[in-house]
């Protein structure tokens, strides 16, 4: 008798530990698949302007980024979505999450990898701009003349 109850026990954190992979491995894809979309949005938007730099074109375009950032963002209940400038300095985030956030700053080593290294899936606070633990996917911007420029941070709160 006391053999089945540690076969059960065992077989249930076996099936909780797959439940919990599996969502990991969702929420990862689900981060990843927005911040393309939003990565792929900006990048063909930002080359049409030849007047800005990159912080200006965040600037000047609010009024149609922040509608779809925000629509992608809200799809999904728990996504956060900003864009930095090549210093981590948040320009934009989706309104779904208010704009406290624009008062702070992604650490200078986070963005430095991301610049050099290219697109990242990391799981952490994001160096302080929140809280507890996100699962974070970061997308590079480039500029032919100026080199990185910034990146898109699609977050959501992980466990994982």
């Amino acid at each position: 008798m006391l053999i089945i109850a540690v076969s059960f026990l065992l077989l249930a954190v076996l099936l909780c530990q797959m439940v919990n992979g599996y969502s990991i491995d969702m929420k990862a894809d689900l981060v990843e698949r927005t911040a393309d979309i939003a990565t792929n949005y900006i990048t063909s938007d930002y080359k049409e302007e030849d007047n800005y730099d990159f912080s200006q074109y965040v600037y000047f375009s609010r009024g149609r980024l922040e509608p779809f950032i925000s629509g992608i963002a809200g799809l999904n209940d728990d996504i956060i979505i900003f864009i930095t400038d090549a210093s981590g300095a948040i320009l934009l985030t989706d309104s779904n999450v208010g704009q406290d956030y624009l008062s702070r700053n992604v650490p200078q080593d986070i963005i430095a990898k991301i610049s050099y290294d290219g697109e990242q899936t990391f799981s952490g606070d994001l160096g302080g701009v929140f809280n507890s633990k996100h699962l974070v996917h970061a997308v590079p911007f480039y500029d032919s003349s100026d080199g990185f420029v910034g990146a898109v941070f699609v977050c959501s709160p992980s466990k994982g």
